[in-house]
Formats: C-alpha cells, structure tokens, sequence
C-alpha cells in the first residue's frame, strides 16, 4: 500500500503532465490566430469584431 505523500506525488505528476498537454494543445491551435496587444499588455477589443461586440454592448459590471 503507498503512502498519502506517494499518492500525492503521484497526482502532481499527472496533473502536471495533463497541463503540458493542454498547454501543448492550446499552443498548437491558436498558433496562427492574430496576437491583439493594447496599453499595458492587455488586449484591445475591436467595435467592429464581430467576436468583440458583445464586450461592447453589454457591461455586466454595470448591471446591463
């Protein structure tokens, strides 16, 4: 029987291995998708995106 620091150990491994994979993953498909940098290294959204409108119509913070 192994120890709870044993299987500690063990789910670190595997955790850590199913991160690289989905790290590996998400590096392999956004690869070529256009890298969009703003003021302070946040992202700049654009009005006319279809994908950023919602941003733009709906401020959740503003209870919209």
């Amino acid at each position: 029987m192994s120890s709870k620091n044993e299987e500690e150990k063990d789910m670190s491994v595997v955790l850590k291995n199913k991160y690289a994979h989905l790290k590996n993953k998400l590096d392999e498909i956004s690869k070529d998708a256009p890298k969009l940098k703003g003021k302070r290294g946040m992202i700049e959204l654009d009005p006319s995106n279809k994908h950023h409108v919602e941003w733009f119509e709906k401020d959740h913070y503003k209870g919209e």
